[in-house]
């Protein structure tokens, strides 16, 4: 995908969080994914945080606050 239009892949090992252009790329996007790591994943929260959509790419993970948010209306979830 890095030669892909419309893709921007971002090595978090050379880009870590609190870089410029790791904010950059979540500002800029319109859907990030966010895969679970341990548990529903922090990168959900921040691509949240950022006004991107989350893309979601596994089954059988609870969402946080999954009982009061409706997640299916502003994240898209593949299972």
């Amino acid at each position: 995908f890095h030669s892909t239009e419309g893709f921007n892949l971002i090595d978090i090992h050379t880009h870590p969080m609190k870089t410029k252009d790791y904010a950059r790329g979540y500002l800029s996007a319109k859907f990030c994914l966010a895969p679970s790591g341990l548990g529903w994943g922090i990168r959900t929260v921040i691509a949240i945080f950022y006004g991107c959509i989350p893309v979601v790419i596994q089954n059988n993970v609870s969402m946080p606050f999954q009982e009061d948010l409706p997640w299916d209306k502003f994240s898209v979830r593949f299972d």
